[in-house]
């Protein structure tokens, strides 16, 4: 067997390789882990549903940087301004429970779920370039935690926050009438 092409690989400053196929495997991994751990027991998710949700964080994770980025680029971050900012790309509506819900999380030891995504959050995505003043100054976040650590938890708390939304959904649906509805 021949072993397979680093595709897209980005040098990082101790001279590793960093490859868009290594950052998606950790990211499904996050992915799936986050979603099976806030399902019920014996619900088995679909295929398209665990796309859904791998897109749902994708997104989430390039707003996240984009806020952080650009508070960075002003100064020191400013959690305020960090909130102002991701409440104008996912509305305050979700923003703010999932700011609260962080930072509730923030008092929790860190899992193995939240440092791979706090590590990718703290690199950037594979092929999309950061600003040096952008990751210079990690630290400062709710609980002592990096905002890496911080990002990692507001990404995770979202995604939580979808997959239950679609369980209660579900599980509503499940307990109204059977068949057919009729026609008056």
């Amino acid at each position: 067997t021949s072993p397979v092409p680093q595709m897209h690989a980005i040098p990082t400053p101790l001279g590793m390789q960093r490859s868009a196929a290594a950052e998606e495997a950790r990211l499904h991994g996050v992915v799936v882990s986050t979603v099976l751990s806030a399902l019920p027991p014996r619900l088995v998710p679909s295929r398209s549903f665990m796309t859904a949700c791998y897109e749902i964080v994708q997104s989430l994770i390039d707003a996240w940087l984009a806020a952080h980025d650009a508070v960075a680029e002003a100064g020191p971050i400013s959690s305020e301004e960090l909130q102002r900012r991701l409440e104008g790309l996912v509305g305050a509506a979700c923003a703010a429970p999932w700011w609260e819900d962080a930072a509730e999380r923030s008092s929790e030891r860190l899992g193995k779920t939240q440092k791979d995504l706090a590590g990718i959050l703290e690199k950037g995505r594979v092929g999309i370039p950061r600003k040096k003043s952008a990751s210079a100054a990690p630290t400062g976040a709710a609980g002592g935690q990096s905002w890496p650590e911080f990002g990692a938890a507001w990404v995770l708390c979202a995604l939580e926050d979808a997959v239950g939304s679609v369980v209660a959904h579900t599980a509503r649906k499940a307990a109204g009438p059977a068949g057919r509805p009729t026609t008056p």
